[in-house]
């Protein structure tokens, strides 16, 4: 789904990283990232509004996009409430 949001990702190695969301789903999200880079592999943690951090692994990196799968996937009441913030408040509504 089409959901834009700004966020924090974390990874072990590269501390924490402003990114922004661009496609969202239950089981993982396409992010655009700000600076740093992550590699496929990489273990990080997501923090997007109205949600405690999140874990998840880098599946795949292409210039400053990168692709996150969540160690499990959100609830679907939870998916829900995390579409309906940011779609109530715009890309920023994570910050």
């Amino acid at each position: 789904m089409e959901v834009e949001a700004a966020v924090r990702l974390r990874g072990a190695a590269q501390g924490a990283i402003d990114a922004r969301i661009f496609n969202l789903s239950a089981g993982g999200c396409g992010l655009f990232l700000k600076s740093g880079m992550f590699n496929t592999g990489d273990l990080v943690t997501i923090k997007i509004k109205g949600v405690e951090n999140w874990p998840g692994t880098v599946k795949w990196c292409v210039g400053q996009e990168a692709g996150i799968a969540f160690d499990r996937p959100f609830y679907p009441a939870v998916f829900d409430a995390i579409v309906a913030i940011h779609k109530d408040h715009g890309p920023d509504a994570a910050q």
